[in-house]
């Protein structure tokens, strides 16, 4: 069996002295007995230095009973896992290692391991000591190695429980992973990827340059890693190997919030108007499926998909083509709040399962019952998800339309019945008139030629990778706080879509200039959290407008409002008192649409102009650009 996080031990077990080691850069414990690291009255082993001999089949404890009547599900009646609340679980070899760390009032963190002989049903060894953060853990055939974050410390265990080596390095709170065996511990200060070899000391740097870095609980031999790259500020998912030490891409995208890896095989998860889509294959046109309840997820081991239902804590196991393979339903209301919950047993042929039911922590074995029958899940590939849109309401030549100004800015183009009519704070109607359609996508083409070269494409940023623009009907607000006002458009970020919706029966000039300037103002504020050096500030815009004046962050009732004392100087009127982003939306439009007279005439407004021009200039890539844009002539000129 190859090597894996979750290895199956050998028959026989046996104890390692290990002499320890100094390390450039790692200071490693005194030989001997851990007398300082592990508390007293911790339950003596059973495992005993003796001869290796020849194990015998294992068989389950009969402490482990059938839930129901059903023999493919199983309970563990005994009490090893009495006194921890929520505790994560590994099988080590043919023992389940479970472990919680609980912290005083003073904020100390003891982290206490139970070892259960699945055989016996009972503990084979327990331990407790100091440990702040159990930042990963991982076991070999004979070791245990825990990572410790806080403490800036690596130990290394026996199947006794003891302490037999520990490593210390720089502190740092950031994720902290072990390789499968236990050689080499992953860091990632100051959103760097660092490989420290543990016996030598020496580092390697795997990733650097990015804005932020970090990662997910370890799983099926990886971790998830969440990376903004400097530069494109594109936010990506990657897969550390945690055997080999690769770093890992998916073969596709789709604007995915967390990713897995088993075996070359990936599944991947989004969301989108309130449902999960998530993805799974080995190749660039993976499956596509769209869950509004329950989760998907990779088994530990065993080669399956999970299903967990949210309602009644159904799980269902399915092949990795998406054919269906067996469900079990546990009693009570089970809460499965392990990053692993699911565990693949090759000695037992079985998962294991650790769920906290009614404020018990509990055990299951579950074999698959291959004869059960149940429907497979109801997938499509993404080349068909991502398929041509197709529209039959409008006139054929309007289609083609969208679709060349599609090709031509590298912006996502929707008309009639190509678009949808629910959105997060908005519903909207489908327009499959001639004129209306026709005039919207003239304006759309002139408005678009505009910007200049690379620009749209740098409005991708984070997780967005298509401007999607609707070309709609009439608005009705459905969000709270927008009240019952006359809505021309707006915009949302939806997974790696960044929406827009304009009504065709108010189309104005500079209607794509104001809502694509809220686009320009996300990618700004978004790259706010990673550089301290940005020209773009709330604080200097606000420092912008009169003395005392506070925007109102509500829509309802802008129609009402009325300027006071000078403010008429600073705003193009009442709906820029919204928010700084109208302000400066209506700012655009205005100096895009042939209305630049404004900064000619209000000096205070001019001022914003500039400032947000700047700003603009601080942030893109101006290659290819004119030595002056659009909307800097309105107040060069």
């Amino acid at each position: 069996m190859e090597k894996t996080r979750r290895r199956k031990a050998h028959a026989a077990l046996f104890l390692a002295a290990a002499a320890l080691i100094l390390l450039p850069g790692c200071l490693s414990a005194e030989t001997g007995e851990p007398e300082s690291t592990v508390a007293e009255g911790s339950v003596t082993s059973k495992f005993q230095k003796e001869e290796e001999t020849l194990q015998e089949e294992a068989v389950l404890s009969d402490l482990f009973v059938a839930v129901n009547g059903e023999e493919n599900l199983l309970q563990y009646t005994g009490d090893a896992f009495s006194g921890l609340a929520y505790p994560e679980y590994v099988l080590w070899g043919d023992d389940v290692l479970a472990w919680e760390t609980n912290y005083s009032e003073s904020g100390d963190g003891t982290l206490k391991l139970v070892l259960l002989d699945l055989s016996s049903g009972e503990l084979s060894a327990q331990t407790e000591f100091n440990c702040e953060s159990v930042g990963d853990l991982c076991v070999t055939e004979e070791y245990l190695y825990i990572c410790d974050n806080i403490l800036a410390q690596v130990l290394k265990l026996d199947k006794n429980l003891d302490i037999i080596e520990k490593w210390e390095t720089e502190t740092d709170y950031e994720g902290w992973y072990i390789s499968t065996d236990g050689s080499t511990l992953y860091r990632m200060p100051e959103a760097d990827l660092i490989a420290l070899n543990l016996e030598t000391g020496e580092e390697e740097t795997l990733m650097s340059g990015t804005l932020s870095l970090y990662g997910s609980m370890a799983s099926n031999n990886g971790v998830d890693l969440s990376c903004i790259y400097e530069g494109s500020l594109l936010s990506v998912e990657l897969w550390l190997d945690l055997e080999t030490g690769e770093i890992l891409e998916p073969p596709f995208y789709t604007g995915y919030a967390w990713v897995s890896c088993a075996d070359g095989f990936w599944l991947t998860c989004s969301y989108s108007y309130g449902a999960r889509i998530y993805l799974f294959g080995t190749d660039e046109d993976p499956q596509v499926i769209e869950l509004s309840d329950g989760s998907l997820s990779l088994t530990e081991g065993g080669g399956h998909m999970l299903y967990e239902n949210s309602e009644d804590s159904t799980l269902i196991l399915y092949n990795r083509d998406g054919s269906f393979v067996a469900s079990c339903t546990p009693p009570g209301e089970a809460l499965w709040y392990a990053t692993d919950f699911c565990v693949w047993s090759d000695t037992f042929e079985g998962y294991f399962l650790l769920a906290y039911i009614d404020e018990e922590t509990e055990l299951f074995f579950w074999t698959p019952d291959n004869s059960e029958e149940g429907e497979a899940l109801q997938t499509i590939s993404l080349s068909e998800y991502r398929q041509a849109r197709t529209g039959t309401s409008a006139d054929a030549d309007l289609y083609e339309w969208a679709q060349e100004i599609e090709d031509t800015y590298g912006v996502e183009v929707r008309i009639a019945d190509q678009c949808r009519t629910e959105y997060d704070d908005f519903s909207a109607e489908q327009v499959s008139d001639r004129s209306l359609i026709a005039e919207g996508l003239s304006l759309l083409e002139s408005s678009l030629s505009i910007y200049p070269n690379g620009f749209l494409d740098q409005l991708q940023y984070s997780t967005i990778r298509t401007i999607q623009i609707n070309l709609m009907g009439t608005l009705t607000s459905t969000g709270s706080g927008r009240g019952d006002e006359n809505y021309t458009g707006f915009t949302q970020e939806d997974g790696e879509v960044y929406v827009m919706v304009i009504d065709l029966n108010q189309l104005e000039s500079g209607i794509f200039f104001h809502e694509f300037s809220h686009i320009i103002d996300s990618r700004l504020s978004f790259e706010t959290w990673y550089s301290e050096e940005l020209l773009f500030s709330e604080d200097t815009w606000c420092s912008l407008n009169p003395d005392g004046f506070d925007y109102e962050y509500e829509y309802e009732g802008f129609d009402e409002w009325v300027f006071e004392g000078d403010e008429a100087e600073y705003f193009i009127d009442v709906y820029s008192m919204v928010s700084p982003t109208e302000d400066r939306a209506r700012v655009m439009e205005f100096a895009l649409n042939g209305s630049d007279w404004v900064f000619d005439e209000y000096p205070y407004l001019k001022a914003k102009l500039q400032y947000y021009s700047e700003c603009i200039r601080d942030s893109f890539d101006t290659t290819g650009w004119p030595e002056v844009t659009a909307w800097e002539e309105a107040y060069l000129y």
